[in-house]
């Protein structure tokens, strides 16, 4: 992907996501249904030093709707990059990882629990540039 011309210098670790990403995973809904289903990432520039991103998946099975984030990828000090997503149901996320060499680092692993289910692995998924 071409990188803009006038891309943010503090943004040059964070060059290499720019652009559409997308995959396909798996996941359990309480109390151990398992789904499939796609999904697809992107990064945008918007010359300003921070990183849009957006992501939406849906079922594999019918192409429902199954989850929405948006948010911001920015830089936080040299090899430090934080993550802050905004999901449509109330919930907020900050992330602080590193970034070295096109490899950015941020510890995640999404569990959920409900009522009289205990907390369980719920969605995994692997993306691919598109």
């Amino acid at each position: 992907m071409a990188m803009p011309s006038q891309l943010h210098a503090d943004l040059a670790e964070l060059a290499f996501l720019l652009g559409d990403w997308s995959g396909t995973g798996e996941g359990i809904w309480p109390p151990g249904e398992r789904f499939d289903y796609a999904e697809d990432v992107t990064f945008e520039f918007v010359s300003d030093p921070f990183l849009l991103y957006a992501q939406r998946s849906w079922s594999l099975d019918d192409g429902s709707p199954i989850h929405f984030e948006r948010g911001f990828l920015r830089p936080a000090g040299p090899g430090i990059v934080e993550l802050l997503l905004a999901h449509p149901i109330g919930i907020t996320e900050v992330a602080v990882g590193t970034v070295d060499e096109g490899l950015i680092e941020l510890s995640f692993e999404l569990q959920m629990a409900m009522e009289g289910v205990e907390l369980q692995w719920h969605v995994g998924s692997k993306l691919t540039r598109a």
